[in-house]
Formats: C-alpha cells, structure tokens, sequence
C-alpha cells in the first residue's frame, strides 16, 4: 500500500553541458521531500536511478523526512561520449513505500570554448555615510565589486521608499534608496558612474539591522556642475523594479519545461532580481489535505508551460509572480534585507512565517508588527510632527470580479513526439509493446516503426502511461501522424477513451466496451490466390479526430500495429497528439463576489490570473496537488471558522477576500511621523480607536528621522453569507465588466 508521495520541486531538468569546458548548468540543483501520508514510516530513503554518465550528490539516496533535501546533478566524463544536440533521459525515484516518480532530463549538449573567465563576484565595503536621528544610528554602505582599498568615510543622506500600494492586495512592491551624496575635488564619486548596474551593492543599516539591499542605478545620476563642492543624487533599487525585462528562464536562459512547484517558480523568478536573498511566508491557505507544516506554494505545482507566450518566448518575470501571488491575494516585498510574502488581511500582532535561505526551509520565526502612533506630548515613541495630518475615507467595494484564463494545452500529455530515450525503445510518458522483436525506433530517434503483424487478435504498439483528466463537454482533437509503406501495410488502428467510455468513429458516438478504430491508408491493387487483398501503402499520412468527451474521466489512447495476414508491409508513427480544439471549449471561469445589500457604488477593477482549480488536464493553467498529478478544487482559509471541514474553490475565495477587506467606508490616515517604523506594520492611532492600518506610501528620511507615511484601514472580519454571494460561471472569450445590479 501506498502511504508517502515522492515529492520534488520540479518535475522536469534542464540542463545544458559544454563539452569544451566540462560545465553543466542550469536545474543542476534540485530538491526531493518525502510527503508521509500514513505515519510512521520505517524507511526514509529515496533512491534516485539515471543514465550511467549522471552522477548525483548526496551519492546512492537521500535522507529525507518532512522537509526537502537538496541534490546536486554533475556530469561523469569517463561514461559522456554524446555529441552536441538535444537529448532526453529519465530519472527514477523509488521509495520502499511509495510509487516511482519518474522526472525527465532534457539535455543539451554544447561546444563552446571558455574564452576569458570572469572573476567570482565579491563585494567590500568601499564607501559609508552615517546619519543619526530619533537615537538611531542609520550607515549606509556602497560595496563595490573586486574593490581593494580601504573604506572611505562620506557625507550625505538616504531616503529609503517603497512604491505607492494604494490596494492592499498589491502583488509586487518594489523598494528604493535615494541617495544625496557631498562631492568635492578630493572625493568625486566619478566611480559611480558604472557600466555595470550590478558593479556596486548598497546596504541602508539601522542599529546595526540590515532595513535594505540593493544595487545602484547607473543611469539618473545628477550632480551640481559649477561649484567646486556638490551634490551627487544617486538611487538605488531592489530588483523587482527590473523583473518587468526580465524573461521566466532558468539560469542559462533555457524556457523552463514541465511541473513546478509554484514555490520554485517564485524563487526562479526572485533569482533574476540579482540578489539572493532569504524568502520568508506567510500565507495559511491550503487546499484539502495538503501538509500543513510546508508553506503553501511548496505544495502544488504549475505547469511552466502557462508563462510561454510561445515556445520560443516566455512570459516576464513579473507577470508570473503576480498571477501566483494574486491568486491568494499575497504581497511580496523586501524587509529587513530579506523578502517576505504574506496576505495583508492576515497580518495580526504575532504572525508566523516560515525562512527558506536558497529555497529550502530553514525555520519558523514570528514577527510582532504592532505600532502604536500617537502625540509626541503623550510620550509617544513614535509621534506625528509637522501639522500636516488629515484623514480621508475611502468607499466600500461593492464588487468585484476575477477570470481564470484556463490557457489550453498545445497536448494534454508530454511526450506526443514520442522522443526515444537512450538506445532501446523507451519512450517516457509511453509504453512500448514488442512482442514479437518486429517493432523498431526511427534513426531519428523519434517515433517507432513496425512490420505488419500477421496474427490472430490484435497486437499493440504503444500505449499512453500519463495520468490524463478529461473534463466533460471539452472538445479535444487527435492528432496521429504515420505512414504505411510497401505490399499489404494497409492503414492506422487506434482507440481512445474518456472515463471508461470508447468512442466509435463508425456510428459516431461512444460505447461502454472498448473498440478499435481502423483508418484506411492503401490503394487496392487485387487479390492474392488466397483470396486476401492486395494492399499497397500510400505513405506519410495524418489522421485527425475531434471528439467531445461524454463524461469527465481520465484519457486512454492505445496504438495497434498494422494488420495483413500475409505481413512484409510497413508502419510507421511519427506522432500522437491530443489537444483541446479552439472551437466550442469553455475559456475560462469567472467568480463575481458582489454585497447583498447595497452600500457602494464602486467597483474594483478585474483582474485576470493564469491559473485556478480545474478538473482538467486540457488546460496548462491547472493547479496540481503535491503528488503533481490530481487536479486542486477545495480550499480552506486557517483561521476560518469551520477551516478544514468547509471548503471553496481558490478564486471564490480571493474573491470574496476582496469584499472582506472593506466592508465599510474605510479610513485613510496621512501625515509625516517622528521616527522610524517598519514597512510591515499593524499601525493604530491614539485618536483612532477600533481600527487598524497598514502603509500604503512610505519614505523615511534617515537624516532627519521624519517617515512621509500614509495609511489605510483594513479589515479581516468574515462576512457573514447572507451578506455576500459570488457568482462562478464560465467564460467563452467574451471580457466582460463588472457591474452593479
């Protein structure tokens, strides 16, 4: 019996190896949990099995138990002997408890001579500022790669912002310093003026605390040019500003291929910021059964293929961190130097995070981010200051309205081209029958060929071994591309199935026992003395199928061999391909939360996300469970009464969130503040009882200790049902605008 689930953070490798010098790279590194799910288990080794030139460390197995493990891929040159091309291996998992989880390995091989090697790069402190306020001493840091001298002492000021979030539920927000440096004859600061925007690394300190990392931005310098001392401004950014540019690649730049889990995909994305910093969640949304103790995007996949435009051109950076941060309504911004997700709705007085350092869990830590602003006359430590204190309010929303683009598969199923793998006749996703030693792969290394079977039944030659689900009502094409060639190969024999339920392209609809379709590739040429046909192969032929599926079920498609009873004729497959057909499919599904009674006249703009629950493998924007294979559907929030009994789907409840947030006229607070509070904050005013903020505009002035700070009410009461709906119904292409009825 099965009692623990292999899990990976990615269930495909790409990894590119230069022959010239001896480098792999790319998804080289990954990570392997054991998911227990009937404890105790006696053995926690996992086994890894690949081809002979792959060597893995730790070597033979991997201690795992709860939480992954990482495991690193190189290269054995004394068993390499491939030339430069595009190949496919598999790597087999086994555990005495558990089913094998087989992960494919597309490999490139490269020949590329090294050229110049760029130094490893290292940062040393080159220039710092001091500033100090509200008895706080703040040191900001200009560290310079490959620097060698000594540390120079400088004047000047930071300022250290966040962008504007004037909605809570921002996916992304972006941080910068700006920097007003003294500049003279003696110390010019030309340096700067770098090429290279990664060439100097900035480090803004309170107290001895990191607050913000960064990198100088080379482009924006001003600078006073006609006396003989001036000011240099200068900022410095986070990175996320730049994810925008940034392509969703792996580190050599190859599109990423297959499941992921959403986690990894986050830290992929992250790494292109430049800078490798810890990720600490929060985020209690979990679908129904899934291990607690991980953070949630450790515990579903996404197919990558969802954030490909094309297959040659993947989507930014910034949009697929935002589609999965939206779909919990999560934020993610730098704090403390490190990064941090989390739901504004469930920031309380003590929230818990979980610290992955080079995406793997490090520990669990809490953070206290209750502030309390007040008069300075009260004794406040922190106080307002500069009269410059207003408040407005801001109206509830009375609805909203969030898509799932479902996003078709170019196939439901990996591997259509039937790629051979290694020297025999292993092809992954497939099974190979060859009973009679008559069937033989291609020389180009895909598709198979076969001599026409002559016996009685029939006899098969591949079979589809991927667990593929079949919503009912999808319409689904086939597509086989084969040929027939020389004396009695006479044509294409195949059947498919959905849910148990075979369809029969001769009467046109589908029938509960299974039955084998034939479809005629021959011209007729006569009879033999026997009375057999005389049949002639008509070559290089493809054969399309559209279906719509009678039931929700898993796919079954299985490939017979030609059949003459006479033989000498040959078949060949080249392809097999089930897609969804563009015509008559569902596109996607709306959930509409809008207020029973009616207190607003607002609505919050719709927004569009890549993923959802669904029952389907047709579409790519599926969100898969930890074993990477069954579709999610039911939802629960951790703090929720009746959490873990009481289900919904994802987006229904992101939607209803958004209600959640304000259900009220809700308050906003604006004006400047004495001394320094952190971005991630649960802010109260003296004068304000009852209610609770957060920032939505922040700059600090390290020099003057004054924070330009403005706040908005939240809340994070459920609602009681009688006092909302959302409505969930499916979208057929059609954009459409919420509105109130």
């Amino acid at each position: 019996m099965q009692v623990s689930v292999i899990n990976t953070n990615k269930s495909s490798l790409s990894l590119v190896y230069n022959t010239a010098t001896h480098e792999l790279s790319g998804d080289n590194i990954f990570s392997v949990s054991l998911f227990v799910v009937d404890e105790p288990l006696d053995d926690y080794k996992v086994y890894y099995n690949a081809y002979s030139f792959f060597n893995f460390t730790p070597p033979v197995f991997i201690e795992v138990e709860d939480r992954p493990r990482l495991v690193t891929i190189s290269i054995d040159e004394s068993e390499f002997d491939l030339t430069p091309g595009d190949y496919e291996y598999s790597l087999i998992l086994t555990n005495a408890t558990s089913e094998e989880k087989n992960i494919p390995i597309y490999l490139k091989v490269i020949s590329e001579g090294g050229g110049t090697v760029d130094p490893p790069v290292e940062y040393k402190l080159k220039y710092y500022l001091e500033n100090k306020s509200s008895n706080d001493l703040y040191v900001c840091e200009i560290h310079e790669n490959q620097y060698k001298g000594d540390p120079i002492q400088i004047e000047g000021r930071c300022e250290i912002k966040y962008q504007d979030k004037p909605d809570h539920f921002q996916p992304i927000i972006a941080s910068s310093l700006s920097l007003n440096l003294m500049a003279d004859q003696s110390i010019s600061l030309q340096d700067l003026y770098s090429e290279d925007e990664k060439n100097f690394k900035v480090y803004l300190k309170r107290n001895g605390q990191v607050i913000f990392i960064g990198f100088l931005k080379p482009d924006g310098i001003f600078e006073d040019y006609v006396y003989d001392k001036w000011e240099l401004s200068i900022d410095a950014f986070d990175g996320l500003s730049t994810l925008k540019n940034m392509s969703f690649s792996n580190e050599n730049g190859i599109s990423f291929s297959g499941l992921y889990t959403a986690f990894d995909v986050i830290v992929s994305c992250l790494k292109k910021s430049g800078l490798d910093l810890p990720i600490n969640v929060n985020c209690s949304v979990f679908y129904e059964g899934s291990p607690g103790s991980y953070n949630t995007f450790e515990t579903f996949y996404l197919n990558t293929q969802r954030y490909s435009q094309s297959i040659s051109d993947p989507m930014d950076c910034e949009s697929v961190l935002k589609s999965i941060l939206q779909l919990f309504n999560a934020s993610l911004f730098q704090h403390n130097g490190e990064w941090y997700i989390n739901r504004s709705i469930d920031l309380v007085t003590n929230t818990v995070f979980n610290k992955y350092i080079d995406g793997i869990y490090d520990t669990t830590f809490s953070i206290y981010p209750a502030i309390e602003i007040g008069s300075h006359i009260d004794y406040f430590n922190v106080f307002h200051c500069n009269a410059n204190q207003k408040k407005s309010i801001a109206a509830s929303v009375q609805a909203y309205r969030v898509t799932y683009q479902y996003g078709n598969a170019n196939s439901v199923f990996r591997n259509g081209e039937l790629k051979l793998s290694g020297g025999g006749l292993d092809i992954p996703g497939w099974i190979v029958v060859n009973d009679d030693g008559m069937v033989n792969r291609l020389p180009n290394g895909s598709g198979l060929t076969s001599k026409t079977f002559t016996g009685s039944g029939e006899s098969f030659i591949l079979k589809l071994n991927q667990s593929i689900d079949i919503n009912g009502g999808a319409v689904i094409k086939l597509t086989v591309q084969f040929a027939n060639e020389n004396i009695n190969s006479v044509g294409l024999r195949f059947s498919i199935a959905v849910g148990g339920q075979y369809f029969n392209i001769e009467s046109g609809g589908w029938q509960g026992s299974g039955y084998i379709n034939f479809v005629a590739n021959y011209s007729f040429e006569g009879y033999y003395p026997g009375g057999e046909k005389i049949c002639k192969g008509l070559g290089d032929a493809t054969y399309e199928l559209v279906v719509q599926a009678p039931t929700s079920g898993t796919l079954e498609l299985n490939i017979f061999r030609d059949k003459h009873p006479l033989g000498a004729g040959d078949f060949k497959l080249y392809s097999v391909q089930v897609a969804p057909n563009d015509s008559g499919n569902i596109k996607g599904r709306e959930y509409t939360a809008s207020r029973t009674k009616k207190i607003s006249t607002v609505t919050k703009p719709n927004i569009t996300l890549y993923n959802g629950d669904s029952v389907s493998d047709l579409f790519v924007g599926t969100i898969y469970k930890i074993d990477a294979d069954t579709p999610t559907s039911n939802w629960y929030r951790v703090d929720e009464p009746g959490a873990g009994s009481t289900f919904k789907e994802l987006l229904e409840i992101n939607a209803e969130d958004n209600l959640r947030l304000s259900p009220r006229p809700m308050m906003i607070f604006e004006g400047d503040v004495y001394g320094y509070i952190p971005f991630i904050s649960l802010i109260s005013f003296a004068n304000i009882p009852g209610k609770k903020f957060q920032p939505t505009a922040y700059s600090f002035d390290t020099s003057t200790g004054i924070l330009k700070l403005s706040s908005k009410e939240f809340s994070s009461v459920y609602l009681d049902e009688k006092d909302f709906k959302v409505d969930k119904q499916y979208n057929y292409g059609n954009e459409t605008k919420v509105t109130i009825v």
